[in-house]
């Protein structure tokens, strides 16, 4: 079985938060999740990764490694067919990577169990009960949701170009809306983000992190 692809958290990072929050080694006995979420675009991997570099604890987005993994063992065209099987992949491997992850674990996620299943119903797709069975009960702290590329972003020769990026920016605003919406329906706390550099970005995220687990902990 293919183990984790996941990045370690350096002590560096990882005594950031358990420093601003003022917690005991104890008080991280639960696992941490914390998802970032948002339509294509809006820079989910660009700030776990930016997060990563940092050392802290992320896992990336389960399609594409479902995906790599298809087309070395032959099977993509498969997956490309039968979007159950595609969907039901992807949740095993998401379970897979979240059940690997250490104990007392503060960990980012780009994207989660609940996104995997807002994409499940905008096709006639039903999952088998054996993976419905594993999905049990959704378990995260809180989503950030980043939303769609402010409209000032999008240069004239971009919006002149053709109708494209007009309609992007308009299913990235359905799809944010579809997934805040999604999560409201497993009562995860959701905190929206600011458009902003991604060092700001993480930042916010952090500090609202850092604001959660000191809240959750006393």
């Amino acid at each position: 079985m293919q183990s984790l692809i996941i990045n370690k958290y350096s002590f560096l990072a990882y005594t950031f938060l358990v420093v601003v929050c003022s917690m005991s080694a104890m008080a991280l006995e639960k696992n941490r999740k914390f998802v970032i979420s948002g339509p294509p675009g809006a820079g989910k991997s660009t700030l776990i990764n930016f997060l990563a570099q940092e050392g802290i604890l992320t896992i990336p987005e389960v399609y594409a490694t479902v995906i790599r993994e298809a087309i070395s063992n032959g099977t993509d065209k498969t997956l490309s067919k039968d979007k159950t099987a595609l969907y039901s992949s992807m949740i095993k491997k998401q379970l897979e990577w979240e059940d690997q992850l250490p104990v007392g674990s503060i960990a980012f996620l780009d994207r989660s169990i609940v996104d995997i299943l807002l994409f499940i119903s905008s096709y006639e797709v039903t999952l088998p009960e054996h993976i419905l069975q594993k999905i049990g009960n959704v378990d995260y702290d809180l989503v950030f949701h980043l939303q769609s590329l402010p409209e000032p972003f999008y240069s004239n020769e971009m919006k002149n170009r053709d109708e494209y990026m007009r309609c992007a920016r308009e299913e990235g605003i359905k799809m944010a809306q579809g997934l805040q919406q999604k999560y409201k329906e497993y009562h995860i706390p959701s905190i929206d983000v600011p458009y902003d550099t991604t060092e700001n970005m993480a930042q916010f995220i952090k500090n609202k992190v850092a604001q959660f687990i000191d809240t959750n902990n006393k």
